[in-house]
Parts: C-alpha cells; sequence; structure tokens
C-alpha cells in the first residue's frame, strides 16, 4: 500500500510540474529558414537549461534575449498532435519543409510549398492519439504573467524532452529507490 501511495505521489508532482509556469529565454535561431522566415532549431533556455524548440507561429515575432512566462502542456487537439507528429520528425531542421507544415496548421494563411503540403497529407492521414505525444510539450505564453520582451508578442513553442520533467521524474525515482533500498 505504501509502495501505491509513493507512486501516486510521484505521478502527481510531474504531472503538476509541467502545468507549473516556466522562463523560455531566446537566443538564436539555426541556420534554416522556410520561405524567407528563420525555422527549426530556435536556441534558447527553459528554466536556464538549454533547449532546442520549434516556433509554432509564423506571425509572432521575436528577438534574441528576450523571454517570457510560459506554461507546459501536452499535445491534445488534433492540429496539436499533427504538429508534434511533424516536430518528431523534424530531425535536425535541415529540411524547413516541416516548419511550413507547423505553421500552415496554425493560421494556414501562406502558400506551401509541394514539399511542406506532403508532409500535411502525410501527417493528416496519422491515426494519432495524445499518449503519443507526452514527451513533447507546447510551451504556451502565460497570459497573465508577462515581462521581459519588447515587441509585446510572445512565441508558442514545442520542445522534447521537456527538461524539468525529466529532472523532477529522475530525482523521484531515485528518491524513492533510496527509501525503498533503506527500508529493507
Amino acid at each position: 500500500m505504501r509502495k501505491i501511495s509513493l507512486l501516486a505521489l510521484l505521478v502527481l508532482a510531474v504531472t503538476s510540474l509541467a502545468s507549473a509556469t516556466s522562463t523560455i529565454q531566446f537566443l538564436s535561431t539555426g541556420p534554416y529558414s522556410y520561405q524567407g522566415e528563420p525555422s527549426y532549431p530556435y536556441y534558447g533556455t527553459l528554466n536556464g537549461v538549454p533547449t532546442t524548440f520549434m516556433c509554432l507561429d509564423d506571425f509572432r515575432f521575436i528577438s534574441g534575449g528576450e523571454s517570457w512566462a510560459v506554461n507546459g502542456v501536452h499535445p491534445q487537439s488534433l492540429v496539436e498532435m499533427e504538429q508534434a507528429w511533424l516536430f518528431l520528425r523534424a530531425d535536425d531542421g535541415s529540411n524547413p519543409d516541416y516548419q511550413g507544415a507547423i505553421w500552415w496548421l496554425t493560421d494556414n494563411s501562406e502558400a506551401l510549398t509541394p514539399g511542406a503540403q506532403s508532409l500535411l497529407n502525410t501527417a493528416a492521414g496519422q491515426n494519432l492519439n495524445p499518449s503519443m505525444f507526452t514527451g513533447v510539450t507546447i510551451w504556451q505564453p502565460d497570459v497573465n504573467n508577462q515581462t521581459g520582451w519588447t515587441n509585446g508578442q510572445p512565441q508558442d513553442l514545442m520542445s522534447t524532452p521537456e527538461p524539468t520533467s525529466l529532472l523532477a521524474l529522475g530525482t523521484g525515482v531515485l528518491g524513492i529507490a533510496m527509501r525503498l533500498r533503506r527500508k529493507r
């Protein structure tokens, strides 16, 4: 019974951590672009830990050094799951059509390259469910807690793995293992 309660406590801690407010600082973009716009990868920090992100909206502009408060959520809607599916296949970003397809899913206002259209069609044909994307986090701006950006447009970003939750999970598992070992 005690083991079950410790496991439940660990699950609760990791779940609450994923929804806690974090801070992203944008540093720079990588060498690639989609139709003239800088594309994946975007380099920054999440709570001070270096992280690679993918931008989800090409109509919000950010500058190097800007930071903003975010809340991490896992993909749930069909659009979010299609974005996550594409993101997980984007590799090092050398094929910017992945970025174009993800941007189109957010605002579908730009003409797509044939490669981006093909990727969208492939993503739409997948049988997706949220459990496939537990390692992917969408970092959404915390609208009630914003300071640190200069142009008023904090960005939605996607990343994997989620450093904070992985640290919490690893620490929790280590703590439980040490506690169980000590009781024996």
